[in-house]
């Protein structure tokens, strides 16, 4: 793949996947009190999901479509230098590109209170912040397991694959019911699932790795309780005066939901975990099993 390819397909992945959800919805501008003009039928096309409500979208897409754009470095040609800055630089463009659409959009119909001002600085910072931190998580995996990064990375794109894959299920027209419901009560197994394979590969030797392998199981056992805190805190604290005392109250009932959604003990909470476990368990042992010689054959031949 020569370097210009990379560079297209890597924009074209980091929206057309990470915001697959959103497009299959046929991407309408989200009813919000910031622009109360806005009909809700035949309420304009924005690239981003873009309301009180977009937060997780946003970081879920921003973080997923960020990785898959990098991802793809790994097929570029040899001779291409800095595979990974120029997919990582395509993906930046394409999320600027799809935040100045958004902008273009929404100024039209922006509503003259400060919240609403407030609102729209908050998603277009949320979403940057996603969005490179799902390139910076891209660019970790694509480098290789090196440095105890890599199994940190791949836990929070596991974690996070469950929410989109539910997402979409759950956005898109032409699933029935069954579908959704299905994916919505074991959607949490599929970050489980992802991080016990990517454990695998990663091993246990030398010992350091079992540092990383700690670590991407306590990101992926926070990542469902980050989400529930977020949602949280979107929800009350779009919909309250914004002052000193207001945002204290929210972020403090924020940790609180936060706190305690670490303390469940659910199956879909624990379970995923031990998954994981299991299969990098397992992966470890059959990849650190030597080999029997053959017979006859000295084991140095």
């Amino acid at each position: 793949m020569p370097g210009w390819l990379l560079l297209v397909l890597a924009a074209i992945a980091f929206w057309s996947i990470g915001q697959l959800p959103w497009i299959v919805t046929g991407m309408r501008l989200g009813i919000s009190d910031a622009w109360p003009d806005v009909p809700p039928r035949g309420a304009p096309r924005v690239a981003l999901p873009f309301n009180e409500y977009a937060f997780q979208p946003l970081l879920v897409g921003g973080v997923i479509g960020g990785a898959a754009a990098v991802a793809l470095s790994s097929w570029a040609a040899p001779s291409v230098r800095w595979r990974r800055t120029l997919a990582a630089t395509a993906g930046l463009l394409a999320l600027l590109i799809a935040l100045g659409h958004t902008l273009q959009v929404v100024d039209g119909e922006l509503g003259e209170r400060r919240e609403a001002r407030l609102l729209v600085v908050a998603l277009v910072g949320f979403a940057l912040v996603s969005g490179v931190v799902g390139l910076l998580a891209g660019a970790v995996l694509a480098r290789g397991r090196h440095g105890l990064a890599w199994p940190v990375a791949a836990a929070l794109v596991a974690g996070l694959a469950g929410p989109w894959l539910n997402d979409l299920v759950h956005r898109s027209p032409a699933l029935d019911g069954s579908w959704t419901d299905t994916v919505a009560r074991w959607h949490p197994w599929v970050g489980g699932a992802l991080l016990g394979i990517c454990l695998a590969v990663w091993g246990a030797r030398p010992a350091v790795r079992l540092i990383g392998t700690v670590a991407a199981l306590a990101v992926l056992w926070v990542v469902p309780a980050a989400l529930t805190a977020l949602g949280y805190v979107t929800y009350y604290g779009t919909r309250t005066s914004p002052s000193r005392q207001t945002v204290r109250e929210v972020l403090d009932s924020g940790r609180d939901v936060f706190v305690e959604a670490l303390k469940q003990t659910s199956a879909p909470v624990v379970g995923p975990l031990i998954l994981a476990l299991l299969l990098g368990l397992v992966g470890a042992v059959v990849t650190g099993s030597p080999s029997r010689p053959t017979p006859g054959v000295a084991p140095t031949a």
